[in-house]
């Protein structure tokens, strides 16, 4: 017992010796932190209601829904831009979004060895493929269970802008449009807007 003791304590020192105390402790706190976040914070069955309710609220949203929120959000960025004034926003997008969906598949080959009666042999090979989609029941429903969804790419933005008339204010709001949405400056266009 006393040389696991002496062991022990040789092993501590050498290690707060090699790596130091404040990295030994931030070590510790680090498996502290996985340890506390790998315990599940709710019970199934709120964890269940909560899915059912992101699900939902996600199930509802369509294209034209997220076109419209994508334009609101830039008009009110671009509206508290100095010297834009009043703004309205249109974005064209390349295609609706993607969803990705679990799947699995199985593939099989098969070899048929043909002998004819003059002695000759011909292989024939066979291939197949399946795939199936696994399924999501909610509510008595079924629907492919979605991993994710890849929202749809900006292709054009017309900005008509009060401000529209000030170059200073036009390459503003070209390189906010440019940093946010990944659109080239040359298919971006700031407008004056009516008077």
């Amino acid at each position: 017992m006393e040389k696991e003791k002496l062991s022990l304590k040789s092993i501590k020192e050498n290690i707060l010796k090699n790596i130091g105390m404040k990295k030994c402790i931030l070590i510790m706190i680090a498996g502290i932190l996985l340890l506390f976040g790998s315990i599940p914070a709710k019970s199934e069955k709120e964890a269940s209601t909560s899915l059912q309710t992101e699900k939902t609220a996600g199930s509802g949203e369509n294209f034209s829904d997220y076109e419209e929120y994508i334009e609101k959000r830039l008009e009110k960025l671009l509206g508290n831009v100095d010297g834009v004034g009043k703004v309205n926003v249109m974005i064209t997008f390349k295609e609706t979004s993607e969803k990705v969906l679990v799947s699995e598949g199985e593939m099989s080959e098969n070899t048929i060895k043909e002998t004819d009666s003059s002695g000759g042999t011909r292989d024939t090979r066979e291939y197949s493929t399946s795939k199936s989609y696994l399924l999501d029941k909610e509510n008595g429903y079924e629907s492919p269970y979605v991993v994710q969804e890849i929202k749809p790419q900006a292709e054009g933005v017309v900005v008509i802008a009060q401000g529209g008339s000030d170059p200073a204010v036009v390459t503003s709001i070209t390189s906010a449009v440019e940093a946010l949405l990944g659109v080239p400056v040359h298919k971006i266009q700031v407008l004056e807007m009516n008077k």
